[in-house]
């Protein structure tokens, strides 16, 4: 859940000026892209009775409040913004704080994610191996839950164990075989319009979309993904062993792999 302000504790001469609803993480209203709980407030200022110090302390006092308020609930904070940025001291704010609320993870999103990677698999497989690769059972998804300690983390068996997903944690889906990197690349290069004697042998950029690309494309247009950043990456952290994509570039051999992080405002380090 993100919180921007909650007007409760504010002074009684801000006044509230309209109500609307907006749409947070973890409770359902409809269907599963329906999330529609929690309201916004927003207020007018009379300038000539409320200085710039009195809207500082206001905000201040309202996201103390708040955040006690969830810690009470069981629901910490995940993720605090001061002015958009997120190291910046709550005592300095000037303009806004964002706080994200979240002791849970949502399933949903990750069948979602899974889901949305097996039917652009299936559609853009070029070859019946290929289309292996839209089962499951070829992927498995990995918890980083500290990448300073342990940068492949651990295989998450049960997505419900996780609860929540930390602000500098992120969620990797990798698959098994090293027949997706090659797959891909074909893919993309068939969605190019190239002959099919090159999708394996020709060079160059494709200019077109795999099925790792085309599944982010749909991810992206669903509310459930709303509170994430989601992204491909080629990654040599989580290869699979025996990987030939890539392999006589000057980096080496990578893997592609689906990225899943908690939103933030500065943007985070690439995957190696």
């Amino acid at each position: 859940m993100v919180v921007k302000t909650s007007l409760a504790s504010a002074p009684i001469v801000i006044a509230k000026r309209k109500v609307i609803n907006v749409r947070i993480r973890g409770e359902f209203a409809g269907g599963s892209d329906e999330r529609l709980v929690g309201k916004k407030e927003t207020l007018t200022v009379d300038m000539q009775t409320q200085g710039f110090s009195d809207i500082r302390y206001m905000i201040r006092r309202i996201t103390i409040e708040e955040t006690d308020n969830q810690i009470r609930l069981k629901n910490p904070p995940s993720r605090i913004a001061v002015d958009n940025r997120e190291g910046k001291q709550l005592a300095l704010v000037e303009r806004r704080t964002e706080v994200t609320y979240g002791n849970f993870l949502d399933v949903q999103m990750l069948k979602f994610v899974e889901r949305s990677l097996m039917s652009a698999i299936k559609s853009l497989g070029v070859s019946s191996s290929d289309r292996a690769l839209g089962n499951l059972a070829a992927w498995e998804w990995r918890y980083v839950a500290d990448p300073s300690k342990n940068k492949v983390g651990v295989k998450l068996r049960n997505k419900k164990s996780l609860k929540a997903l930390r602000v500098g944690s992120y969620l990797v889906l990798k698959p098994k075989s090293i027949m997706v990197g090659v797959a891909n690349m074909k893919a993309a290069r068939k969605d190019a319009g190239w002959p099919k004697h090159k999708w394996v042998y020709g060079t160059g950029s494709s200019g077109g979309k795999g099925f790792m690309a085309k599944s982010i494309d749909t991810m992206k247009r669903s509310n459930l993904l709303k509170n994430y950043t989601i992204h491909v990456s080629f990654t040599k952290r989580f290869r699979v062993r025996g990987e030939t994509y890539r392999e006589t570039s000057s980096f080496g051999a990578v893997t592609p792999v689906i990225v899943v992080r908690t939103k933030r405002n500065r943007r985070y380090k690439r995957i190696k």
